[in-house]
């Protein structure tokens, strides 16, 4: 294996063209991903990578940009997934399973009909080394886009991150917002997999929104981190694949992984270190600088179901344990409690009620 210089890294105007396309999107993939990840649909970006794949081959059997199709072909998957999703809402998986079937099967009939397979098969691990002139311009009108439209709807997109439902109670037009975040999502995953691959673009709409949402303590904390892991994990793989002549968009996805590990340990120590400290002051909760603040589950714990042991993560499945008595044992998560109630939200109803009654927060 051959090493080459680091020095001579940036001389070259592909591994110029590269950088800029990695930064630019591990910009705006952790905004997106974050929102898929906290509604449940962390394997849209697989099931939309796929379908692109069927776009990439229709457009080479049509001869239009094969970047082209694959845009079209995941702006219709996209709608599609959102589609069955709201006619199966309480399987709303189901409808990302379908959708990649689709795009799967496609892709295998129409790739039979693409006369140079080696273009085709230049979309399954990417080519950001190798991407022309106009998928550079298309990436930084896409980035741009998506970043614009991510801030201005900052608001209305965490609410619907968060509880659709009550987004829709508190005035948001989540139809209107559902649209416009299945393009944003759409063209993103399309211009990705140009770049670093369709069959690991969901990684990294998911693997550094895991690792940002380790570090981070609020909804805005984590878009933060999770543009820092991707921006890092884009800037390492990029360097170690020119280094060492590997392929980009698999050493991104694997730095990806390796930083996630990293922040996972680094977590673990500080949560021990924490708790030792915590317990030699003598305090309650040492499990307290896991929320944004006393009251509220941490970001991860936002959709607590009603089982306390599903979906709930470590530390406030601790806080809960060190924190309530055997009595409380109902209590499912902290801030649980409306005002003057004496039950939790999740408590039984009706003739359950004595079995699962909670104590209320000020018994603690």
């Amino acid at each position: 294996m051959t090493v080459l210089p680091l020095s001579s890294m940036l001389t070259y105007a592909f591994m110029q063209r590269a950088f800029i396309v990695g930064l630019l999107l591990a910009l705006i993939i952790p905004c997106i991903g974050t929102v898929t990840v906290l509604r449940r649909l962390s394997m849209i970006g697989d099931a939309l990578s796929h379908v692109s794949l069927a776009g990439v081959a229709a457009g080479l059997v049509a001869g239009v940009n094969p970047v082209v199709g694959s845009i079209i072909a995941c702006v219709v998957a996209g709608f599609s997934v959102d589609w069955i999703r709201r006619r199966i809402p309480h399987y709303s998986e189901i409808s990302i399973a379908i959708v990649l079937s689709v795009g799967v099967g496609l892709a295998g009939v129409l790739s039979g009909f693409v006369k140079n397979a080696a273009d085709f098969n230049s979309f399954l691990f990417g080519s950001i080394v190798a991407i022309s002139d106009f998928e550079l311009r298309l990436v930084v009108v896409v980035s741009l886009a998506v970043m614009l439209v991510f801030g201005i709807l900052y608001r209305q997109l965490m609410s619907l991150a968060f509880d659709e439902q009550l987004a829709r109670l508190s005035g948001v037009s989540v139809n209107v917002i559902n649209v416009i975040f299945t393009v944003l999502t759409a063209l993103t995953v399309a211009v990705a997999a140009r770049t670093v691959g369709a069959l690991i673009v969901s990684s990294m709409l998911v693997v550094p929104v895991a690792a940002g949402m380790q570090t981070g303590r609020s909804y805005r904390q984590t878009v933060i981190w999770s543009t820092v892991y991707a921006v890092l994990s884009t800037v390492v793989g990029l360097t170690t694949a020119y280094l060492f002549g590997l392929k980009p968009g698999g050493t991104m996805v694997l730095s990806a992984v390796a930083l996630l590990i990293v922040v996972f340990a680094v977590e673990r120590a500080r949560a021990r270190l924490g708790r030792r400290k915590a317990m030699g002051e003598g305090r309650d909760d040492p499990l307290r600088h896991h929320h944004e603040s006393p009251g509220e589950p941490c970001v991860a714990c936002v959709h607590l179901t009603e089982d306390a042991e599903e979906g709930a993560c470590d530390p406030c499945l601790q806080w809960v344990d060190a924190s309530l008595s055997e009595e409380a044992a109902g209590y499912h998560s902290p801030g649980g409690h409306a005002d003057g109630e004496d039950t939790c939200a999740a408590a039984p109803r009706g003739d359950e009620a004595d079995d699962g009654q909670a104590t209320p927060p000020a018994s603690r």
